[in-house]
C-alpha cells in the first residue's frame, strides 16, 4: 500500500526500512478510561493515534514527486504471496527449522537483495550465532609471530589516575576473585605522583605482588610545561579537525596509555608458569568478577584455537560485553566466548598485538583522536590490528565510574551497570559469527604536531620533553 500510495519520492525508503523498523508506541492515559470493565475499549486518543500511523508519510509534508514506476504493485495476488513467502522464511530462519543461524551471510531477502543483519549494530548485539567446529572451520593464515601464546599467568594491569574511591572498590572486588595474587603480580601505572593514591597502593603491598610504575610525562606532575597546558604550544597551532587549540585534558590519558602499554611490554616477567606473553589492562572504575582469572587463562586457550577461523585474527579478550552497559549480555551463549567488534577496553592483550602496534606507530599516534581505543580501532580499519575481540556471554567485571578520567563530566548511560551483580562464569567454547568493521570517524583533539612527536618517540624509545619543544619551533620555521 504504501509503495502505491506514497508520491514523495520515499517508496524504496519505505520498502527497505518498515520490515526492521516498526514503531510501538505506548500510550499511557490518567483519565476518560473505565477500568472496572472486563471489555477493552478503543478510546478517543487511540483512536487519533491509530489514524495517524495509517498515514505515517505525512510527517514528511505535503511536497509530491513522480512516483518510480517500478515500485508499483502491477500484480497484487503475486505480491501478496511474495510477502508471505518472505515472512515465512524469516520465521522458519528464527526457529531453527532452515540451516541459517546469524552466522550466515545471506539473512533475509528484501526488494531482490540479500541483508547482512551484522552491519547493524542492535540487531548483531540480539541475533544467535554459529557453534564453533574447529574441524569443519575454513582457517586462515597467521604467520608464527601473530599467533597467541595462551599458556602462563596473566598480570593485571591498573591505568590509575586520581579516582581512589572507585580504585579502593576494585582493589577490594580483586581480593575477593579467584586471582592469584601469591603468583601474579599487579601492575599499578599511576598517571602522576598523587599522595593520597600512591598512599593506597603502598596498602596493598601486603596482599599483593605489586609493581609500581609512574608515568614520566604526566599532565598531574607537569601542569604548566608539555605534555600539560602551555600556551607556548598554541602560538602558530591551527587546531584539530575542528579548529580546537591544544588542552591538555584531554590528551593525557592518550599519552598515558601509550607510555604505559610501551612499558608493560618492555618488562620481561617471569612466573612459576614461565614468561608472561599476555596482560589484562583496566581502568581504576572496574568492580572484578569472583571468576576472572579462570575466565581469563580458559579464553585464552579458546581464542589460540579460534584465532584462525577468523579472518585477521583475534585481537585479544574483551572483559565488559556490554562496553560500559551499552550493550546486553549475551546470557543464552551459555559458556561460549563469541566473537564480537573490538571497540573498548578492559581487555587482553598480546605481545603478538603489542608487536603489531608498534610497527604502526605512524597511523596510531597521528590519527586525530584523543581516544587510545578509538586509535586502535583505527589500526583495525586499516588492516593493522585485528578488528574481532572474543566477548564473554556473562560481563568478568563491570563498570562503576560515571565521570571519566580526566574529566568531571557525568554519563549517565554508565548508571546502568551499577545494580548488577556479576557471577561465576567461565567460557569453555567459541561461537563464531561474522562481524563487521567498525567506524572510526576521529573525534579530533590529536593534531598537534609535538603530541604526535612524543607518541611516535614513547615507541621508538626516544622520548624527550626537551628534544619536543626544539621539534614544534623547528616545526613552525618549516610550515609557517
Amino acid at each position: 500500500r504504501l509503495a502505491q500510495d506514497d508520491g514523495r519520492g520515499l517508496g524504496q525508503g519505505v520498502m527497505d526500512n518498515v520490515p526492521t523498523r516498526t514503531r510501538l508506541r505506548v500510550i499511557l492515559e490518567k483519565g476518560g478510561y473505565v477500568f472496572n470493565t472486563n471489555n477493552f475499549n478503543i478510546t478517543d486518543a487511540v483512536r487519533r493515534y491509530w489514524d495517524e500511523l495509517q498515514h505515517p508519510l505525512e510527517f514528511f509534508g505535503n511536497r509530491t514527486k513522480e512516483l518510480d514506476k517500478s515500485l508499483v504493485v502491477t500484480d497484487p495476488a503475486k505480491h501478496e504471496q511474495e510477502r508471505l513467502d518472505r515472512r515465512t522464511w524469516r520465521e522458519q530462519i528464527r526457529n531453527g527449522v532452515l540451516g541459517h543461524g546469524a552466522g550466515s551471510d545471506l539473512i533475509i531477502p528484501r526488494g531482490g537483495r540479500f541483508h547482512d543483519a551484522f552491519m547493524d549494530d542492535k540487531v548483531k548485539a540480539r541475533l544467535p550465532v554459529k557453534a564453533f567446529d574447529p574441524a569443519a572451520a575454513q582457517t586462515f593464515h597467521l604467520a608464527e609471530d601473530e599467533r597467541t601464546k595462551p599458556d602462563g599467568d596473566v598480570p593485571f594491569v591498573f591505568m590509575v589516575f586520581n579516582r581512589l574511591h572507585y580504585f579502593n572498590q576494585t582493589i577490594e572486588s580483586l581480593r575477593q576473585s579467584d586471582f592469584p595474587r601469591d603468583r601474579v603480580p599487579v601492575i599499578i601505572s599511576h598517571d602522576g605522583h598523587i599522595p593520597e593514591v600512591v598512599q593506597y597502593v603502598e596498602t596493598m603491598k601486603s596482599d599483593f605482588h605489586v609493581i609500581q610504575l609512574f608515568h614520566p610525562f604526566s599532565c598531574y606532575d607537569h601542569q604548566t610545561s608539555f605534555p600539560g597546558n602551555d600556551e607556548k604550544l598554541n602560538e602558530g597551532y591551527k587546531g584539530d579537525k575542528a579548529g580546537n587549540s591544544r588542552t591538555a585534558g584531554v590528551t593525557c590519558a592518550k599519552h598515558h596509555f601509550t607510555w604505559m602499554l610501551n612499558e608493560v611490554f618492555s618488562v620481561n616477567i617471569t612466573t612459576s608458569k614461565g614468561p608472561v606473553e599476555n596482560f589484562a589492562f583496566l581502568e581504576e572504575d572496574y568492580i572484578i568478577g569472583p571468576s576472572i582469572y579462570e575466565a581469563i587463562t580458559v579464553g585464552l586457550h579458546v581464542l589460540a584455537q579460534a584465532e584462525t577461523a577468523v579472518p585477521g585474527g583475534i585481537i585479544g579478550l574483551e572483559l565488559d560485553p556490554t562496553l560500559a552497559g551499552n550493550r546486553k549480555e549475551q546470557k543464552t551463549l551459555g559458556d561460549q566466548w563469541y566473537a564480537m567488534q573490538f571497540a573498548t577496553g578492559p581487555m587482553t592483550l598480546g605481545r603478538n598485538i603489542f608487536r603489531k602496534m608498534k610497527a604502526s606507530a605512524e597511523s596510531y599516534c597521528t590519527f586525530d583522536d584523543y581516544n587510545w581505543d578509538w586509535s586502535m580501532v583505527k589500526l583495525a580499519i586499516l588492516d593493522k590490528l585485528p578488528h574481532v575481540i572474543l566477548g564473554p556471554a556473562r560481563m568478568l567485571v563491570k563498570h562503576i565510574g560515571l565521570e571519566g578520567m580526566h574529566t568531571e563530566q557525568i554519563k549517565k548511560t554508565k548508571k546502568k551497570q551499577h545494580d548488577v551483580e556479576l557471577e561465576p562464569w567461565v567460557g569453555r567454547r567459541f561461537a563464531n559469527r561474522k562481524v563487521a568493521k567498525k567506524k572510526a570517524p576521529g573525534y579530533g583533539g590529536w593534531a598537534h604536531p609535538v603530541d604526535q612527536e612524543h607518541c611516535r618517540n614513547l615507541f621508538s624509545g626516544t622520548a624527550n620533553v626537551t628534544h619536543l619543544y626544539e621539534y614544534w619551533e623547528q616545526y613552525k620555521l618549516n610550515f609557517s
